[in-house]
């Protein structure tokens, strides 16, 4: 009888496990095709290509090339349009604060044209000239 016990106790714990093993794999296999976050739903915080016009509401002012950026009203740089906005921002001298490099936490985060930008993952609109005010 102390046999048949531990036999019954075993086949709970073995059937116990099975459970949890296949509910584990069941589980792994739904998030594997559960949708990621939209990107829609996170601010707009860079110019991405065709998107510049819109975005910054510059219209028929795209140019192609060189592109003046001043920063605060102070200081002027050439640089390509669509580079990112933090070389051009190295270029001219202007130190603008940063933390995670990857647009997450909004400490870089700069007026360019009067739109809020994130100088850590954002491009030099197409525009002939570019305000940036950072703070």
């Amino acid at each position: 009888r102390i046999f048949h016990v531990h036999v019954k106790t075993a086949r709970s714990t073995m059937r116990t496990l099975l459970h949890a093993l296949l509910l584990a794999l069941c589980l792994c296999q739904a998030l594997a095709f559960a949708p990621a976050a939209p990107l829609a739903s996170r601010r707009a915080v860079s110019a991405r290509s065709s998107g510049v016009t819109m975005l910054f509401g510059m219209g028929s002012k795209e140019v192609t090339g060189p592109v003046s950026v001043v920063f605060n009203g102070k200081k002027t740089v050439s640089v390509e349009a669509g580079s990112p906005l933090a070389a051009a921002a190295s270029k001219a001298g202007v130190r603008v604060r940063f933390d995670c490099k990857e647009g997450k936490c909004g400490i870089c985060e700069v007026k360019v044209n009067g739109k809020n930008m994130r100088t850590c993952i954002g491009k030099v609109p197409k525009a002939a000239v570019v305000q940036v005010t950072v703070p």
